[in-house]
């Protein structure tokens, strides 16, 4: 059995509270992971600063602005459809609002945005993105080129 609680080179690192607050005792990999009846900080904010993101202090009003944004962006036909969905994604799986699963909540998020506005929803690479996964490496190199105001690779991405 592996260690529930390695952490892959591209994961969020867990505090030792945040780890203690697996719920399960039948869960052994991270893999296995999701919200509802797993962690007992399941949807509620971080409180403790990451290797990505704002402080934990500026999550709610960084939240706030993400979904202004997008808003504005609708209202004003700012960017085409898929960007606009990629651009929010960006900037909500860069808040990272919560210990864990940042990446399923925004694109979830995405997904949402996808279907409110009328487009179809994306496929996200097809697969689970499980760490270590060829997959997700694409992804989060998609994230860095749109951290760095590209988005043409998060669209592709997000489209496959």
């Amino acid at each position: 059995m592996s260690d529930p609680f390695g952490e892959p080179d591209d994961a969020t690192p867990l505090t030792r509270e945040e780890r203690d607050g697996l719920i399960p005792s039948h869960i052994t990999q991270r893999s296995e992971r999701m919200f509802n009846d797993v962690w007992k900080w399941a949807g509620k904010y971080r409180t403790s600063n990451k290797n990505v993101g704002p402080d934990y202090w500026e999550i709610q009003p960084r939240l706030v602005q993400a979904f202004d944004d997008a808003g504005y962006w609708i209202d004003h036909n700012t960017y085409p459809p898929d960007e606009l969905v990629v651009r929010f994604h960006r900037d909500t799986v860069w808040i990272h609002p919560f210990p864990n699963g940042n990446g399923r909540w925004s694109r979830a998020m995405a997904d949402m945005l996808c279907v409110f506005i009328g487009v179809e929803r994306f496929g996200w690479g097809g697969s689970a993105l499980r760490a270590h996964d060829e997959t997700r490496r694409l992804y989060i190199d998609a994230l860095h080129a749109a951290d760095a105001h590209d988005y043409s690779t998060l669209i592709a991405f997000a489209r496959s």
